[in-house]
Parts: structure tokens; C-alpha cells; sequence
């Protein structure tokens, strides 16, 4: 019964990150846009951005909401599914020079997508956060958060001051986040109005469009500065819109299954774009016209298709062979570790006898 009601809950969640996932499409297919929109298309395309951008912090909220159980080999399968997307996107790309290529059998540590990097160290450092959350205890975990949201998120929102300069595409945004998801999943209880939920991220959403607007019309060019991921706003909404479909209690196969296109699409679909459609459809001859965001959905939904079915595909033809290759791997690093964990103590004791003035 208790697995049935998770799975049920799960659902709302899994919609969340097809919806967030297809935000940042919608986002990254703007982009090229940006400086050649009309007046009314940059107001568009500011009202994304102030959607959108919320898709990033909401995946590390749900990660922090279910708590991330390290699994060294589903990390191994996870990593050949975003070697084998790469290493297509680069053959597709034509740019096949030996540099690229190996660079793309190691998207992780070459930081090709700095989210999946940062949550690859999230999930080695899982185990101690998740120890932190539920020993803290509230106040104490309450504290630290506010602290890192005072010098991680109030300080570059108001007074555009970053400690750490990189947009809050970090790994120390990262953990913030996903602390943030483990203390409302500990201390949230009791079942919240969905109406007033709605209301709240409608107008969070409503503050980030409208700053930027403002900001945009004096500098005379468009300005994401209150959508970046590091946005007090941002994180509001996005735990607005954790908080709203935590309350949405259905279970749902088919989401459930597209879900797991997710990842996929977030390593594939800017080769779909440059590669493929952007040689039979130009949306750059439409930045002045009204119709552009119709364009522009067409255009995403018809690269998330794309994207999914590729997945599905290779779903039938590889998940078998990406099984055979962790195990494989897992067996080589369970008889590695006894002879490199006694490498390390011996060379440990070697120097602390060293250190204490024993050379004998």
C-alpha cells in the first residue's frame, strides 16, 4: 500500500520535470533570438525566461525531496547514456577531430553539461547531506539555510554580488537547493491549499517578468538578471511549484515513462536544434512577428518528439548492453577496492611514522 501511494505521488512530480524540461527548450531555443526580437517578442520571450528558468533548481528540489540514494552503478548507466548522446551529437555535429571525440567519451569530467557534472558530485556527496539533514535537526538545518540563502541567493539578487561568480550554475547552488528539498520533505507534513500555492508562483513568476521588463526597457536590451538560477525569486517559485504538485496525488504510466526521456533530452536536444531543424527551419526570420511563439512551440515540441523517440529507440537497442557494461565495471571496481584500500592504509601509516619522526 505504502508503495502504491509514493508511486501515485510520484506522478505529479514526474509532470513537473516534463514540464520544466521543456521550459528550458522553449528557453535555449529564444536564445539565438535574443538580440534580433521585436519589441513585443523580447517581452515573450522575458516571460519565459521568468517561467522557465525555474527548471533547474525544480529538479534539484525534487532530488532533495526523495533524497538521493548513492548507486555507483546506476551512475555508471546513466553516464554511457550521456556518452552515447554526445558522442552522436558530436558525430552529427561533423565535428569528428580526436580532441572532440575523446572529450565526448568523458562529458562528465570535461564539465560538457555543467549540470550533470554538479550532480554527479551532488550524489557522491549525498550520503553526508542526507546525514546532515536528518541530524541536524530544524533549527539548526533552518540556520544554515538561511545563511547560504543570504550569501548565495539575497546578495546577487539585490545587490548583484556573487561570492562564488558563476550564476548559481555551481555545485554550491546545488547543494543549497537540494538541502532546501530535504528540510520541506522533514518538516512538511500536513497537505497545502493548491489554490494559494497557484496564486503565490503566479505572482512570484509575475515580480521576476515585470523586474526584468523594467530592466530591460532602461538598459535598451534584454536583461535576465532576477531569472537567473541564484534568484531569490527563482527559488521561491520553483519551491512554490514543488510545493503545487506535491499536491497533485495521481498515478499516470504514460507520464511516468516519458519521464525517463528527461535526461536524454537535456544532453540531446541542442543537437536536434543546430543539426537537424535548423537547417530546414529558420526562426530567425520571424523574430518580428507576432506569430513567433507559435513557431516557437512547433519547433520545441517537434524536437522533444524527436528527442523521445530517438530514446525509445535506443531504449529497445542498448539498455540491455548499458546493463552488461556496469556490471562488467561494478565487478572491476569490487575487486579493485580491497587491494587499493589497503594501498591507502599502508601508504597512510608509512607517512604518519614518517611525520612522527620514525625512519626506521
Amino acid at each position: 500500500m505504502e508503495k502504491t501511494l509514493l508511486k501515485q505521488r510520484e506522478s505529479g512530480f514526474e509532470l513537473l520535470r516534463i514540464l520544466c524540461i521543456t521550459g528550458i527548450i522553449f528557453m535555449h531555443t529564444f536564445g539565438p533570438l535574443n538580440d534580433s526580437l521585436g519589441v513585443l517578442n523580447r517581452e515573450v520571450s522575458i516571460f519565459i525566461n521568468a517561467v522557465a528558468n525555474t527548471g533547474v533548481t525544480c529538479f534539484i528540489l525534487i532530488s532533495g525531496w526523495f533524497g538521493i540514494r548513492f548507486d555507483l552503478e546506476k551512475l555508471i548507466r546513466l553516464d554511457l547514456v550521456v556518452i552515447f548522446y554526445t558522442l552522436s551529437g558530436t558525430v552529427l555535429s561533423g565535428d569528428i577531430g580526436i580532441k572532440s571525440l575523446i572529450l565526448s567519451c568523458i562529458p562528465i569530467l570535461s564539465r560538457r553539461y555543467w549540470f550533470l557534472s554538479c550532480y554527479f558530485a551532488l550524489c557522491l556527496l549525498s550520503v553526508f547531506l542526507n546525514r546532515l539533514a536528518e541530524k541536524a535537526g530544524k533549527k539548526l538545518l533552518g540556520g544554515i539555510l538561511l545563511l547560504m540563502l543570504f550569501l548565495f541567493s539575497f546578495l546577487p539578487t539585490f545587490f548583484y554580488y556573487e561570492l562564488i561568480p558563476d550564476g548559481g550554475k555551481g555545485l554550491v547552488q546545488m547543494v543549497m537547493v537540494y538541502l532546501i528539498g530535504r528540510y520541506l520533505r522533514l518538516t512538511l507534513t500536513n497537505p497545502l491549499r493548491k489554490g494559494r500555492l497557484l496564486l503565490l508562483c503566479l505572482l512570484s513568476t509575475g515580480v521576476i517578468f515585470l523586474a526584468n521588463s523594467a530592466l530591460s526597457f532602461v538598459k535598451g536590451t534584454q536583461m535576465g538578471m532576477f531569472a537567473r538560477d541564484n534568484s531569490l525569486f527563482i527559488i521561491a517559485s520553483s519551491v512554490l511549484l514543488l510545493l503545487l504538485f506535491r499536491e497533485l496525488h495521481f498515478h499516470c504510466p504514460v507520464v511516468n515513462h516519458l519521464a525517463g526521456n528527461v535526461m536524454p533530452l537535456y544532453v540531446f536536444e541542442s543537437f536536434v536544434r543546430i543539426c537537424i531543424l535548423n537547417r530546414f527551419i529558420s526562426l530567425s526570420a520571424h523574430t518580428g512577428s507576432p506569430l513567433l511563439i507559435v513557431y516557437v512551440t512547433g519547433y520545441v515540441l517537434l524536437t522533444v518528439a524527436i528527442c523521445m523517440a530517438v530514446n525509445e529507440l535506443r531504449r529497445l537497442s542498448f539498455a540491455h548492453l548499458d546493463n552488461l557494461i556496469a556490471s562488467f565495471l561494478m565487478k572491476l571496481y569490487r575487486a579493485a577496492v580491497p587491494a587499493v584500500t589497503k594501498l591507502w592504509q599502508n601508504s597512510c601509516a608509512k607517512l604518519c611514522h614518517y611525520l612522527e619522526g620514525d625512519h626506521t
